[in-house]
C-alpha cells in the first residue's frame, strides 16, 4: 500500500514537473481588408466578443503562439496572405515563426507566402533572415509549381543592414512583444506589463 502512494505521489511530482509553464491572454481583434486590427488588449470577458486573438506565453515570458479565433474557434476560411494560427519557438540567438492557416501550413502555391521565418539575432538587432516555402504539390500539377520556382525561390537568406525587416513580423499581435532592441518588459501579476526605452 506504501509503495503504491509513493509511485503515486512521485508519478505526480515528475508529471507537474514535466508541464509548461504558461500564460493565455486574450485581445478583442477585427479583421480588416489587410490585417488582424488589436481593438482592446487583454480582455477578461471573452463571453460576448466575436473575434479574439489567443496569445500565450511561455514561462520565459515570451509569446509561443497566437490563434486568431471567431466564436472561440479558429478562423477557418481567413485572407490568402495572413495567418490564423502563429507559432515561435526560440533556439539559442534564432526566433523561428511558423504561420499557418488554422493547423495547415501556409501553402506558396496559394498565397505566395511563406511558411516559416527565422530570425536570426545578435545582441541589439535581428542581422539575418531566412525564409522558407511550402508548395502544394497534392492539388496543384507539378508543371506549375515548376514554373513558380522559377520565379519564386523555395528559400530565402538576407542580412538585415538598415531598417527593413527589423522585427519579428507577427510580433506586431503580441501584446507582450519579447523582442525589439529598443524595448524592455516588465511584467507584474496583473498582466499589466509596461515597456520602457533604453
Amino acid at each position: 500500500m506504501r509503495s503504491t502512494i509513493l509511485l503515486i505521489l512521485l508519478t505526480t511530482l515528475l508529471f507537474s514537473f514535466n508541464q509548461e509553464n504558461h500564460t493565455v491572454l486574450f485581445h478583442e481583434y477585427s479583421p480588416t481588408a489587410s490585417s488582424w486590427n488589436i481593438i482592446k488588449w487583454n480582455i477578461e470577458d471573452t463571453s460576448n466578443v466575436r473575434f479574439i486573438l489567443e496569445e500565450t506565453i511561455d514561462q520565459n515570458g515570451r509569446v509561443t503562439e497566437l490563434r486568431f479565433l471567431e466564436n472561440g474557434e479558429i478562423i477557418s476560411d481567413p485572407l490568402c496572405y495572413l495567418a490564423t494560427r502563429v507559432t515561435f519557438e526560440y533556439e539559442g540567438n534564432s526566433i523561428i515563426e511558423t504561420l499557418y492557416h488554422s493547423n495547415d501550413l501556409l501553402l506558396k502555391t496559394e498565397c505566395e507566402m511563406h511558411y516559416k521565418t527565422v530570425y536570426h539575432l545578435n545582441s541589439e538587432d535581428i542581422e539575418r533572415v531566412e525564409a522558407f516555402y511550402e508548395f502544394d504539390t497534392i492539388n496543384v500539377p507539378e508543371e506549375i509549381i515548376i514554373e513558380i520556382k522559377k520565379n519564386i525561390p523555395e528559400y530565402s537568406n538576407y542580412l538585415c543592414s538598415d531598417s527593413i525587416n527589423t522585427e519579428v513580423d507577427y510580433y506586431y499581435h503580441s501584446f507582450y512583444y519579447p523582442y525589439s532592441y529598443s524595448y524592455s518588459y516588465s511584467y507584474s501579476s496583473s498582466y499589466s506589463y509596461s515597456y520602457y526605452y533604453y
